[in-house]
């Protein structure tokens, strides 16, 4: 069958006919089989789950890494050595469960959750469980699960299988199609070459089985491989005859309560199925007084080798000599089973006989880290993933070993349609499919619309007859809706629980007999078991109502009894609603215009199309003039519309969220931070969702002008909720991470922080709101830094509106992310105001002191745990104060900072740093987030100087190293962030317009000089709104108006005319908007002195 498969498809190659492809059928082919629901392994499951047909959004990115770590086996330490050794590998520790054991004594670990040696991704939570004393032990109630590996989808918002995969159909299906953009051939041809390509990756064999052994999975390979999109990496793979695996303490017996690490790979080459030559790698971490390593054959009983390690070596290469590896069975290829035999350890002083090892049985093949973006990159990245896993799979159902030829796909021998299908113009009617997508119906695949039923719920407790049965059934009731055929029906699974051939009627009754209403017969025979039947949209259409429905089955069994009900279940209970609206669903369908249509038809198109979003402002009470307490919520959300049926038509379209109760008016307002003004805009019935599409008026109307979101109530009438509409936020990064020495931050692909040393922070820096794919990389300070393997790697929400502080702590090998919004606005007249921030990972919960002050107001702050910030704190100012931090509940210090002075308005961060696991090391840094007034005498503070360092030490990054920011992504256009600047004002800044200075005719944007403000040129500017900033071209750099998008850079250049509110290098919001009002006006003209930025609009 799988031949003839192939045959036909290369047969439709030749003749280029319609290739009748339903990929709403292969879907579920994929989701259903056997064989891959049978493989227990996480990386499957992932992958599976990512196939729901009318959830699947695969064309953003993915990350996948089943790099894992054992968790040590610590049973039979004491609590706090086990929670030391745990800390130590960058565990998590879950709230210790205590429970008696029958042979453990108090105070002793007996078990772990997950348990010992199962490899786990690292910062797993871990629960220890430690004995009370002798006596029954009890289970806990919730245990935490192992995590194997991870693995993060995100969508860029539109289902594939309701996107491009129905394009694709549509097209491929149709030998006919020609819309004017696309043809069947293009589309065809791409087809056909990437299956002959995709084989050969394959390779004979796994081409050959694929289709038999997974039916559909070729084909919605072949589907994202043809859209083409994106790209993917792959930071660590399986090399061919090369193992690793980590070494602990707890392959001892006793386990060794010792933090020191080690990891160890091991390779082998092997010829005619024979190991003719091995080598070992040891790297060591916290591992003094090493002395030597070795491999034990027989758990100790004899040494294979051994090999000294040189005092303060921290990598040792080992090789057998040919003597040594004639001792073992050389026919033994690894892995085998022969090998959990041999255990390698590290020899120290302390242990003579090891401190940590490993059962070289326990070795595996290096974890896949990869990422990927758009639907070549996702699909090529889980082709990476998945061969290994793939092979192991096919060994368990085989015996033998089956996987790709080539894993790792080169998209450049695919030729893909990128440019036309995902988020392009399918049918050349100027909206893009994303548009399209997001004005159209969805529904492709057939939609599960709703589900319900119960196992062993039918039974005699659903009848009022009298019935005796003990007999249990169950039921599935599922209701559909297929957009092909637009149309609704019920699929109904019934498993009787009784002997069918005593079966007489089964039914759907008003009540618990059937001698009340008969709503439905389902009909015979009833011969087998699970009995099927689907219930059509006619007959949902005709359904009686009920009031008190239930599922009856009625049978011979006991005559006058049975007959009328044997068993039953009520469906008010089990499927609440589901026949009312089903019916309602039926008969309130309205014809929809589909997405695929849409985007294929160029007659068909909506009015408006979202061109730039992304912008997010959380609304809150303490922005309200005057603040208040913390009572509600709300979120805006900014995008600029094009209106298609008008030519320059580009406006706001602003979306609130909120939970304000009894909302009485929402407006926009002129106004600054802190300051209220006048109604602007009013944004219409104040309920959420609000929802206001700005007229051409109103773009004129708030052009230039500092703008506030309003949101008033019966009991604030003043304003509830409040935000500033602007889409920028400020960030800034502080590196504690004990131990490591400078971290280079990356967001969405580019650098945004580079070389932060320990204990240092940058300056805040402007960022555009959006989510940012943020990575804490080893510092290097390179233009290439991003390419790097992250230590971390994770996603950050950024509102507009705010200002931020990320935090990197825990250790160089298993960093964590700390985010603090930070409070910056000025305290009251005479006082500074701070907070503290305890900053270690897994450190001690702490004490805040001042020293001297009253003993009534001490501890200041108590018991702040690990990872969490007191709220802010205001004191008297200007005042020189000395701290104390103790760990919590005692007088041990283990941090201090004499004669700090804290400046009047100022606003400081006191953080604790220091290591993980617990030891000496801790220090306090103190960040100025706003600047307070000098004392009178003049004495100034060098702002983030530990206590100890010479003077002159400046806070954030090293001498000479440019600062950066993570910017925003316009919809469209090109991810990524541009470092910043050097601390301090860079060089050719322009702070205003000279008095007398001659303004150009030539408006910046005006790129061909003709008095307008074309599409193209709005969007260039939108690109350094989006980004951040701007800076001048140098010679040779390509430019086509002599700037390059991005803040860092020269600033030598006249500014562009759209900077003027203020000059800072930048485009904020009113300075975009000006320009979008020139842009739908039609024209623009040179005016000093009477428009805000030298220009007027329209024509002079």
């Amino acid at each position: 069958a799988t031949f003839v498969g192939i045959v036909i498809v290369i047969s439709s190659a030749v003749y280029g006919e319609a290739l009748n492809i339903d990929f709403c059928d292969k879907l579920p082919q994929v989701l259903e089989n056997q064989l891959l629901e049978g493989v227990d392994l996480g990386e499957f499951q992932f992958f599976l789950d990512m196939f729901q047909p009318n959830n699947m959004d695969l064309n953003g990115k993915i990350y996948v890494n089943v790099m894992t770590i054992p968790i040590p086996n610590v049973i039979g330490l004491s609590e706090a050595e086990a929670k030391r050794v745990l800390k130590a590998w960058g565990f998590t520790l879950a709230e210790t469960f205590y429970s008696p054991h029958p042979s453990v004594p108090e105070g002793v670990v007996y078990a772990t959750d997950p348990s010992p040696n199962k490899k786990v991704i690292p910062g797993q939570t871990v629960m220890l469980r430690v004995s009370t004393g002798i006596g029954d032990e009890i289970e806990p109630s919730e245990k935490p699960s192992a995590q194997e590996f991870v693995g993060e989808l995100e969508g860029n918002g539109i289902k594939d299988i309701a996107n491009e995969f129905g394009l694709l159909q549509a097209i491929l299906n149709d030998d006919t199609f020609d819309n004017g953009v696309l043809t069947h051939e293009q589309v065809y041809d791409a087809w056909i070459h990437n299956l002959t390509q995709f084989q050969t990756d394959m390779g004979p064999t796994l081409s050959a089985l694929l289709p038999g052994l997974i039916p559909g999975l070729q084909e919605i390979f072949l589907a994202f491989l043809t859209l083409g999109d994106g790209d993917y990496k792959v930071y660590s793979a399986p090399v061919k005859n090369q193992f690793e695996g980590y070494m602990n303490g707890g392959v001892f017996a006793p386990p060794r309560p010792t933090i020191s690490k080690g990891k160890v790979i091991m390779s082998q080459t092997v010829e005619s199925n024979t190991i003719t030559g091995m080598t070992f790698t040891v790297e060591l971490t916290n591992v003094p007084n090493a002395t030597s390593v070795a491999v034990l054959n027989g758990w100790a009983s004899s040494t294979w080798w051994e090999v000294e390690v040189p005092e303060g070596a921290t990598n040792i290469v080992y090789s057998p000599t040919p003597e040594e590896l004639s001792q073992i069975d050389t026919t033994k290829v690894y892995p085998n089973s022969y090998w959990d035999n041999f255990v390698l350890v590290v020899k120290t002083q302390d242990y003579p006989d090891g401190e940590i090892g490993i059962s070289i049985g326990d070795l595996d093949p290096a974890g896949i880290e990869a990422e990927g973006y758009g639907s070549f990159g996702i699909i090529a990245g889980l082709i990476a993933l998945l061969d290994d896993q793939l092979r192991k799979a096919t060994q368990e159902q085989f015996g033998q070993p089956i996987g790709f030829d080539n894993p790792y796909l080169n998209k450049e021998n695919y030729i893909g349609l990128d440019e036309l299908l995902p988020n392009g113009d399918a049918d050349g009617d100027g909206a893009s499919n994303m548009c399209e997508y997001e004005n159209y119906d969805k529904n492709y695949c057939r939609e599960l619309i709703y589900k319900c039923g119960g196992s062993n719920v039918i039974t005699k407790d659903g009848v009022d007859t009298g019935s005796n049965s003990t007999r249990k059934g169950s039921f599935t009731f599922r209701l559909w809706y297929d957009p092909e055929a637009d149309e609704y029906y019920m699929d109904v699974e019934i498993t009787p629980g009784v002997n069918l051939v005593s079966i007489t009627q089964i039914g759907i009754f008003d009540g618990k007999n059937n001698e009340e209403p008969l709503i439905y017969e389902f009909p015979g025979p009833f011969t087998t078991t699970p009995y099927k039947h689907r219930i059509t949209q006619e007959e949902l259409e005709n359904m009686p109502s009920a009031t008190n429905p239930h599922l009856i089955i009625c049978t011979n069994n006991q005559p006058g009894i049975t007959d009328r009900g044997e068993i039953g279940a009520s469906l008010i209970q089990y499927c609440p609603d589901l026949f009312q609206e089903a019916k309602k669903l039926v008969l309130t369908k309205q014809e929809p215009i589909r997405y695929v249509t849409a985007a294929l038809d160029p007659n068909i198109r909506p009015q408006y199309c979202k061109i730039m979003s992304g912008c997010q402002i959380l609304l809150a009470n303490e922005k309200v003039v005057p603040p208040l307490p913390n009572i509600s919520t709300g979120t805006v959300y900014i995008d600029l519309m094009q209106n298609l049926e008008l030519e320059n038509d580009y406006r706001f379209l602003i979306t609130i969220n909120h939970n304000v109760a009894n909302p009485i008016s929402a407006g926009i307002y002129v106004g600054d931070i802190g300051q209220n003004g006048e109604l602007l805009i009013d944004l219409g019935a104040p309920t959420s969702p609000i929802e206001y599409l700005f007229t051409q008026e109103d773009m004129q109307l708030i052009s230039g002008l500092p703008l506030y979101v309003l949101i008033t109530s019966e009991n604030y009438p003043n304003g509830e909720l409040r935000a500033q509409l602007d889409c920028s936020a400020e960030v800034r990064f502080v590196n504690g991470v004990y131990g490591s020495e400078s971290w280079d931050v990356c967001g969405n692909g580019m650098p945004a922080f580079v070389l932060v040393p320990y204990a240092t922070a940058t300056n805040y820096f402007d960022v555009g709101s959006g989510k940012y794919d943020l990575r804490l990389i080893p510092g290097t300070g390179s233009e290439f830094t991003c390419e790097n393997t992250p230590a971390l790697r994770t996603s950050l929400q950024v509102y507009g509106d705010t200002t931020l502080t990320l935090i990197a702590t825990g250790s160089p090998e298993y960093p964590t992310l700390l985010t603090l919004e930070d409070n910056n606005k000025s305290p009251e007249e005479g006082y500074a105001k701070f907070r503290f921030v305890n900053a270690v990972k897994e450190g001690y919960d702490v004490d805040f002191y001042f020293v001297g002050w009253p003993p009534e107001l001490l501890p200041l702050f108590s018991n702040v745990e690990p990872l969490n910030s007191t709220d802010y704190y205001s004191i008297i100012a200007p005042d020189t104060l000395s701290i104390d931090v103790k760990v919590a509940g005692t007088e041990s210090i283990i941090a201090s900072y004499a004669e700090y002075t804290f400046l009047r308005g100022g606003v400081y961060t006191i953080l604790l740093l220091g290591p993980t696991p617990l030891k000496n090391g801790y220090q306090l840094l103190i960040l100025e987030d706003v600047p307070g007034e000098l004392p009178p005498e003049g004495e100034g503070v060098v702002e983030g100087i530990l206590e100890g360092e010479p003077e002159g030490v400046e806070e954030g990054v090293v001498e000479g190293e440019p600062e950066g920011v993570v910017e925003g992504v316009v919809e469209g256009e090109p991810e990524g962030v541009v470092e910043g600047v050097v601390e301090g004002e860079p060089e050719g800044v322009v702070e205003g317009e000279e008095e007398g200075e001659i303004i150009p005719p030539v408006h910046s944007a005006d790129q061909n000089e003709n008095g307008k403000i074309e599409l193209g040129e709005l969007l260039r500017v939108i690109q350094f709104f989006n980004i951040g900033g701007y800076h001048c071209a140098l010679p040779g750099e390509q430019s086509e108006d002599g700037y390059i998008a991005g803040f860092d850079g020269d600033k030598s250049c006249r500014p562009h005319a759209s900077d003027y509110f203020p000059q800072d290098w930048r485009i904020s919001l009113p300075e975009l908007l000006r320009l979008i009002q020139f842009f739908n006006i039609g024209g623009y003209y040179v005016c000093p002195g009477v428009g805000e930025d030298n220009y007027c609009a329209g024509q002079p």
